[in-house]
């Protein structure tokens, strides 16, 4: 039986990539009900001859005639038509010429590079054996190849719905027969590492990549729509500084002589200036082959981003100290409305998924959205974790929200190959890059990324928590006993607190 059912057939979150669907959808909106139903007669009409309906007598239709003069009814000829229709239709399935490769627009190279920085929190479960992480983005980076095949003679393949994701044959005889790619040679595998018990604490494990941090890199051809999430990225910055600021107000209303009023007039004209500046730049960015609904979205953001900054003016001028609270319930709902405008609709590129691989086995992933990490020379174009080091939370497929199984310090970044100078250009001076052996100065100074990181800088820091009260603890030491303790978790190191020094009437 297989554990990971619900996952391959779609009933949770999504942990593998499978593939894209060029699909094309038309709405059509009508003023009446007799527009529809003529709508529906013709688009119908060759559905209805297949179907060999019969048509109304003359007779059968006068008495209906009479009874609708006798009603008061009066429809017009679209309605009278519409009569004919059937209560259930099935869906017809037209044949069409096969569609070109170049109709979705023209590719480019894209580069994803990632460094590892740390992996901490690690499961215990592991145990000692060797462990890896891939990186890949669509099929590009997969140590697995789940496209499938071409059948061979004598043999009759598995079908692609009955094929597990997760089904870890990563064979040498895989790995050799998967199709070559034009694209350069990949780099999409950490290479193998034991996992350490953290200091002081064994209740976790961690890889401390000391001196030497890991890097990967996935070379990648998608259609260049990079602009879609170019515009997506402006769009959430505005929104997570309005969100910042008005948290920040809600917090200084619970204290006494705060200055709400004021802090509260900054967030709201930031958000006037930051809407105004995109309606420039929506006036003036200039985009390679939009469809309908591009034009359409735009237009609408547009519009709407307008109306936003004329609310937010409204707030500002009838902004006083009595009414604050009032308008940031205000200023609350005006932010979920604009963050429904956030989400690109048509997201070009698919999400990075983090795999840790443990004994030739998956055991636990992290999604990344392409947008976070996205490059681009405008700031306010870049993704919000592009060129910087973050912490990613994994976890095991089907995990409940909150669980976790590793911690990453992770440094990302992805952009078209033009860009590719600069995916290391946000980090530290003390990092020196370590490129592959027998690699012409050409080759690095052109494109290709290096394989890790040296440093022999160190810092040396002290972390001081300090635990006053805690409420609704469950008893959980490793006596077994009702004594509640508490983890600290730093980088490689993990301390509990002395069982004696927890104070029993606060808990």
């Amino acid at each position: 039986m297989d554990a990971h059912k619900d996952l391959n057939e779609g009933l949770r979150e999504g942990i593998f990539y499978r593939g894209r669907i060029l699909i094309a959808l038309a709405v059509e909106v009508f003023s009446s009900i007799s527009a529809i139903q003529g709508a529906k007669s013709k688009s119908l009409k060759s559905a209805f001859s297949k179907l060999k309906l019969k048509k109304k007598s003359k007779k059968s239709k006068s008495k209906s005639k009479t009874k609708e003069e006798i009603s008061g009814q009066n429809e017009d000829e679209d309605g009278s038509n519409a009569q004919d229709q059937p209560n259930a239709v099935e869906v017809e399935v037209e044949e069409i010429h096969p569609v070109p490769e170049s109709i979705a627009g023209e590719k480019e190279e894209f580069l994803l590079f990632a460094a590892f920085f740390e992996a901490t929190m690690v499961d215990p479960s592991v145990g000692s054996r060797p462990i890896t992480f891939e990186v890949s983005i669509g099929n590009y980076g997969k140590l697995v190849d789940v496209v499938p095949k071409k059948k061979k003679e004598g043999k009759v393949d598995e079908s692609e719905e009955k094929k597990s994701l997760l089904d870890a044959r990563d064979s040498e005889d895989e790995l050799e027969n998967a199709e070559t790619s034009s694209l350069p040679k990949q780099n999409s595998v950490t290479p193998p590492a034991k996992a350490e018990s953290t200091e002081f604490d064994r209740s976790y494990s961690c890889i401390p990549y000391l001196y030497e941090k890991p890097c990967v890199y996935v070379w990648s051809s998608w259609e260049e729509y990079s602009w879609r999430l170019y515009n997506s990225n402006i769009l959430a910055k505005i929104t997570e500084r309005l969100e910042d600021g008005l948290d920040e107000v809600k917090h200084m209303l619970k204290r006494p002589k705060s200055e709400a009023q004021s802090h509260l007039q900054r967030t709201l004209n930031e958000f006037v200036a930051g809407c105004r500046q995109y309606h420039i730049y929506a006036e003036k960015k200039t985009t390679s082959r939009p469809n309908n609904l591009d034009r359409c979205r735009i237009k609408s953001l547009k519009h709407n981003i307008i109306v936003y900054a004329k609310q937010a003016l409204r707030m500002m001028k009838r902004l006083n100290k009595k009414n604050v609270k009032e308008k940031l319930d205000d200023a609350q709902k005006l932010l979920q409305k604009i963050k429904t405008r956030v989400q690109e609709p048509q997201t070009p590129l698919p999400d990075v998924f983090i795999w840790m691989l443990s004994n030739g086995k998956r055991a636990a992933f992290a999604r990344i959205p392409s947008r976070n990490i996205l490059y681009s020379v405008a700031e306010e174009e870049k993704g919000r974790d592009c060129g910087k080091i973050q912490s990613i939370i994994m976890k095991t497929p089907g995990a409940p929200i909150g669980e976790i199984f590793a911690k990453l310090e992770l440094y990302m970044w992805l952009g078209v190959t033009k860009f590719t100078k600069s995916n290391i250009s946000s980090l530290p001076q003390e990092f020196i890059p370590v490129y592959e052996e027998g690699v012409r100065r050409t080759e690095i100074s052109r494109s290709l990324p290096p394989i890790k990181l040296n440093s022999d800088y160190n810092s040396y820091f002290q972390l001081r928590a300090h635990l006053y009260q805690a409420r609704g603890v469950l008893a959980a030491d490793d006596t077994g006993l009702s004594d509640p303790f508490a983890k600290v978790v730093f980088s490689t190191q993990c301390q509990s607190t002395r069982v004696s020094t927890v104070n029993h009437l606060l808990v």
